[in-house]
């Protein structure tokens, strides 16, 4: 069965709005706040697609995990061990 003219031109512009959504650029709104501070230049924005953020977001977390939360443990480890000791 054929999709009526309609009906195709309504398939065709929801695939260029995920198109879009895929493959776009957009700026992240994080630096934006600090592009706004004046703490970045407009060069300095983030800008990646919907797929670069979620692999730039899969990147981070894997730090988090692997880096910084072993390091914050550590640092944890040896605070406990400092008070009770008697602080010293």
């Amino acid at each position: 069965m054929a999709l009526s003219e309609e009906r195709q031109e309504d398939l065709a512009r929801k695939i260029d709005a995920i198109y879009h959504e895929q493959t776009h650029r957009f700026d992240s709104r994080y630096d934006l706040e600090r592009l706004r501070r004046g703490e970045i230049t407009e060069r300095q924005v983030f800008k990646e697609s919907q797929v670069g953020y979620a692999l730039e977001a899969d990147r981070k977390i894997e730090d988090v995990h692997a880096n910084m939360l072993p390091a914050i443990y550590d640092e944890l480890t040896e605070i406990k061990a400092k008070l009770e000791k008697g602080g010293k």
